[in-house]
């Protein structure tokens, strides 16, 4: 039987703007797109990954978090039975910043069904499983959409040049407003 993925007010009410048929769960259900995912991550970020495989993305980037209950967990979007999007509770994430856990990262839709509160619901699910986590705070690394995030109580905690592009680092904290709203 797999976890369901935990549902809040705001991940709900962030649902009904989706399709009926969109729906949000961990990817360790749907282990059969994770070549898929890799695809994606190779495409969007093609100098970052110039030297890895498929196999090797979706190794170290995905079967890695193939867990439900302790960090680090990866969800899926579906629309039907397809793959449109997906996002990571992570220990780790920007690299020059390894004293800082636990991020939200990973965050990717397929363009086509961008603008459609996809992303938003991702990282409101996501959101909302950190704090069932019992998880005080969560960093996110963000080069665009930022005014977005900090329009939800994250907290600029520092600006940097990562792998040679700006980069927010923001910082939400759970206790500011009891629980995430989501994005």
């Amino acid at each position: 039987m797999s976890a369901l993925c935990p549902d809040t007010r705001a991940a709900r009410a962030l649902s009904l703007k989706l399709r009926m048929d969109v729906r949000i769960d961990y990817l360790v259900n749907h282990h059969e797109h994770i070549l898929t995912l890799a695809g994606w991550f190779k495409a969007q970020d093609s100098d970052f990954f110039a030297q890895s495989s498929l196999s090797e993305i979706a190794r170290e980037h995905f079967e890695s978090r193939l867990n439900t209950d302790a960090l680090p967990i990866s969800f899926i979007a579906l629309d039907a039975l397809q793959p449109i999007g997906t996002i990571a509770l992570l220990i780790e994430s920007v690299t020059t910043h390894t004293h800082l856990s636990p991020w939200l990262g990973a965050l990717y839709v397929l363009p086509e069904f961008r603008h459609r509160g996809i992303g938003m619901s991702l990282v409101a699910h996501a959101m909302s499983k950190a704090q069932g986590l019992g998880l005080s705070s969560v960093y996110a690394g963000v080069s665009r959409a930022e005014q977005r995030y900090i329009a939800e109580a994250w907290r600029v905690h520092e600006r940097v040049v990562y792998h040679g592009k700006p980069l927010c680092i923001l910082r939400y904290d759970f206790g500011v407003r009891g629980t995430h709203a989501g994005l």
